[in-house]
């Protein structure tokens, strides 16, 4: 059995969302969209994502690196209790 994708289904579902609203929109007379401004709104999309991963990583990095606390349960540190309750 395949699993969905439903990432791809919904970037999918979002593109055709943003399709159907500029069509009202030139439909309805009203100029809500510039070209510009929906390059930069998706561009600006895109880099919070990817800022997302790297913070994701940090602070995966610090719960194991400073306070000995593996999510996964194998790692043989403990950690400060004060740096615990920080978190």
């Amino acid at each position: 059995m395949q699993h969905l994708n439903w990432i791809a289904l919904s970037i999918a579902g979002f593109l055709l969302f943003i399709g159907l609203e500029y069509l009202v929109s030139r439909r309805t007379g009203r100029n809500y969209f510039h070209f510009a401004e929906s390059v930069a709104n998706l561009n600006t999309g895109i880099a919070e994502r990817l800022l997302d991963v790297f913070v994701t990583g940090l602070f995966y990095f610090f719960w194991i690196g400073f306070a000995g606390i593996s999510p996964f349960g194998r790692s043989g540190r403990r950690g400060t209790p004060g740096f615990c309750c920080f978190l």
